[in-house]
């Protein structure tokens, strides 16, 4: 990077690298292809599962990921998405290292093992969830997983800044928030 100021010229070299789809899990490419283990995948969509029953619905459908709460991530679970080949994307709103140390050696040697789903929207939180709290969550997973990302739902502009940082991949979270009565929004319903 070269930046000049009138007379004066500096430069600098900015060391980037972007590690191939062989040293990493899960990868992107420089023509932005996704790679999981070696192979080229298109992801289709990410399913939100509650309920464990519901996985069959989102294979049928074709989702490519499902993203579930820990408490949803049984080993027959994990059996089944390693049978339907769905990535699993294991979510919770703790950010205790412990907690998730725990998910790693539950379900880390799993091919449905994609990563991690953390807490959802906490730009909406106020002062009680601060970028800090977060990133230091980050950290604990990049060392425990480094090779799995981190996805994090945001609903703001605000929280993109405040919470970039603090994951690998950012959902942009679309259900409106709204003040007021529901009612008011039924005049846009066709």
């Amino acid at each position: 990077m070269t930046a000049r100021a009138r007379d004066l010229t500096a430069s600098l070299d900015l060391p980037f690298t972007k590690a191939p789809p062989g040293q990493r899990q899960v990868a992107y490419d420089h023509r932005g292809l996704l790679w999981v283990r070696d192979n080229a995948l298109f992801p289709v969509g990410l399913a939100y599962l509650w309920d464990p029953g519901d996985l069959s619905a989102a294979v049928d459908a074709r989702f490519t990921f499902v993203t579930v709460p820990a408490r949803t991530a049984s080993t027959a679970f994990m059996d089944q998405a390693d049978a339907a080949d769905v990535g699993v994307f294991i979510s919770s709103a703790s950010v205790e290292r412990d907690f998730w140390a725990n998910a790693w050696r539950k379900h880390g040697n799993r091919d449905s093992f994609w990563g991690w789903y953390i807490l959802e929207r906490p730009d909406t939180y106020g002062a009680t969830v601060r970028p800090e709290l977060l990133q230091a969550l980050y950290g604990d997973l990049r060392e425990l997983s480094p090779y799995n990302p981190v996805l994090c739902s945001l609903s703001s502009s605000d929280g993109l800044v405040k919470f970039s940082s603090t994951n690998d991949v950012i959902i942009a979270w679309t259900e409106p928030t709204i003040p007021g009565e529901l009612d008011s929004v039924a005049r846009f319903v066709t």
